[in-house]
């Protein structure tokens, strides 16, 4: 079942960021001549969310086509909760860097993070709006449990659908379906999955689909969910394997609204920041982002289980297949790839390229692995699917602000680890986070070759299940 985006507002569909770009002069000026030019980019973006929030402001008080809300947590409206796991202490050992002299790069923000109960909970009277996990009540606008405004900017600031000010502790949205000509759809019960990232496949697999595994696994099986609609086959395929053939989807368009007259909400399982708000680049306490062990592992058995992949056939990697990730992306690529793969295929790597494959096909593929090396990218979300003796080697740019504990975030959170190899950014003066890089041959090969990190592998399998 997919909910019809037709009548919804281009303004609250698109954004104010996509209406500037497509529909004015300005626009048409920079997509077509400047946009090209990453100084004149990075100087279009730093301006737009540093106006953005006049702009919005403005809006609120001379038109009636933004609202403003207070914000509250779902654990302040959550009257009664059932907890469905208890919190979880995930250990986060410092990864292995390569060239070693380079380790001192990657800081550890914490040798383990705490995460929070897992619990579902039950709300009335809520609109649900197609690619934001922010639910509208009637007097205020909801936000899960590890969403902390001043450190976090979301994608649906970045694209001008809402905006959140920090200090006044408000939320700013375009609302149109308040209004008699345009009415809002409703149903009696459903529950709510979701989410400005849902298109991406590494916050789908870690934030999304563990919170719908957790749910229908303590849930009546004729309980609709509510999910974005045009998700990518293979997200659709890894929903599918976890609800069954028979469950209601209801598939709803970005900027689409329906209210729920009972709603049922999933407490987060796993967060990582959509970015760092503009003008906190100095402060410090920025998430790389925390997972549920239960759920990422309950995920994982469930998606083994409904394609009948044995869990003991995986319990071992000896034997197994060694991958090189071909990555196939507009930005943060390793300049000299190729070299890296000839190297690999020399020594009996295969090369995959993980879009290309089934769902189906990532998870045994990354299940069956001894050794998986690529560049950062969401494919490593297959991670997931490694078992605790797989090394996992990701090359990753030496940048002041990368994220390196994200993904060991993640691998500790599931019994496993990373090893991080770091390249030097391409055009150092205008580098990014998003720069292409450029990686040592030698680097690569010496963390294939290395002995296992016997202390921090035990510290990790420690968690597995």
């Amino acid at each position: 079942m997919s909910q019809s985006s037709k009548n919804t507002p281009i303004i609250q569909k698109d954004g104010i960021r996509q209406l500037l770009m497509e529909k004015t002069p300005f626009g048409f000026v920079y997509k077509n001549f400047f946009k090209r030019f990453t100084i004149v980019q990075s100087l279009v973006i730093w301006t737009w969310k540093r106006s953005f929030p006049t702009i919005m402001f403005l809006l609120v008080k001379l038109t009636k086509i933004a609202l403003s809300f207070p914000i509250v947590g779902l654990a302040t409206i959550a009257r009664e909760r059932v907890e469905l796991a208890a919190e979880e202490k995930v250990l986060t050992p410092v990864p292995e860097v390569y060239p070693k002299r380079l380790a001192i790069r990657c800081p550890s923000p914490h040798e383990a993070y705490i995460f929070p109960a897992i619990y579902r909970t039950e709300i009335s009277n809520f609109r649900i709006r197609g690619a934001s996990n922010f639910l509208i009540g009637h007097d205020y606008i909801v936000h899960h449990d590890l969403f902390r405004a001043k450190y976090d900017y979301t994608s649906e600031e970045l694209n001008g659908r809402m905006l959140i000010s920090v200090r006044k502790k408000l939320a700013c949205i375009f609302s149109f379906s308040n209004s008699d000509e345009m009415p809002v759809d409703t149903i009696e019960e459903a529950a709510v999955f979701t989410d400005a990232v849902s298109q991406n496949y590494a916050h789908f697999m870690t934030e999304i689909l563990p919170r719908i595994q957790m749910f229908v696994s303590g849930m009546q099986s004729d309980m609709p969910l509510v999910i974005d609609a045009g998700l990518h086959t293979n997200l659709m395929a890894a929903i599918r394997l976890i609800v069954g053939k028979d469950r209601q989807l209801i598939e709803l368009a970005t900027g689409q609204e329906i209210l729920v007259k009972n709603l049922w909400v999933m407490s987060v399982c796993g967060y990582v920041p959509f970015e760092r708000r503009p003008g906190t680049e100095s402060l410090a306490g920025h998430s790389q982002g925390v997972f549920s062990p239960v759920a990422l592992l309950s995920m994982r058995d469930a998606l083994r289980s409904s394609l009948q992949l044995s869990t003991e056939a995986h319990s071992t990697v000896a034997g197994g297949r060694k991958i090189f990730i071909r990555r196939n992306s507009g930005y943060r690529n390793v300049v000299n790839s190729q070299d890296i793969e000839n190297a690999l295929v020399a020594r009996g790597f295969e090369v995959v390229e993980p879009e290309k494959l089934t769902f189906a096909e990532q998870v045994a593929l990354f299940s069956s692995a001894a050794v998986v090396v690529g560049a950062t990218g969401a494919a490593f979300a297959n991670l997931i699917f490694c078992n605790p003796k797989t090394r996992i080697i990701i090359m990753i740019a030496r940048m002041v602000n990368t994220s390196y504990y994200y993904w060991q975030n993640i691998a500790c959170a599931c019994g496993n680890r990373v090893i991080y190899v770091l390249g030097e950014g391409k055009d150092a003066a205008l580098r990014s986070i998003h720069s292409d890089f450029c990686v040592s041959v030698e680097d690569v090969l010496s963390a294939i070759d290395a002995p296992e990190d016997i202390e921090n592998t035990a510290i990790s399998r420690a968690i597995t299940r």
